[in-house]
């Protein structure tokens, strides 16, 4: 009997701490849950974050692609200043080429007048006479 009472102190022994191990592995199982939940809390919360930063720069290419369509705007006034600036200058141009051959033809009109003046004055004919009496 003693060696059943041993065998099944032993029994018991080993019952024991089968359950200890089972109470520790049910334990560390528990724990490892905890932490994978955590881990999923800190990805949730990662991809959150990510989530965020896509709408974020998703409203920023919005913004970049309305101040492109603005520069574009701001482009295309200032080709209209170029152009209107070149009809400026092809304007000035022709003004000035028109004022050209007014003076051009006043100058001409003037000569003729004065040498009409000096033919029937007699002005050139004078200035020819002083110009021998000084060489004398």
């Amino acid at each position: 009997m003693e060696k059943l009472d041993k065998r099944v102190t032993a029994l018991e022994n080993t019952i024991s701490t089968l359950l200890q191990h089972m109470q520790q592995v049910n334990h560390n199982i528990a724990t490892g849950f905890e932490k994978v939940e955590k881990h999923f809390e800190y990805v949730d919360k990662n991809f959150a974050i990510v989530n965020r930063n896509i709408e974020l720069i998703k409203g920023d290419i919005d913004l970049l692609k309305e101040d492109v369509d603005l520069i574009k705007g701001n482009i295309d006034l200032i080709k209209g200043d170029i152009n209107l600036v070149k009809g400026d200058i092809d304007l000035i141009k022709g003004n000035s080429t028109a004022s050209l051959e007014t003076i051009e033809n006043s100058i001409l009109n003037l000569t003729a007048e004065i040498s009409k003046i000096n033919d029937t004055s007699g002005y050139r004919d004078l200035h020819a006479n002083m110009k021998k009496v000084s060489k004398l």
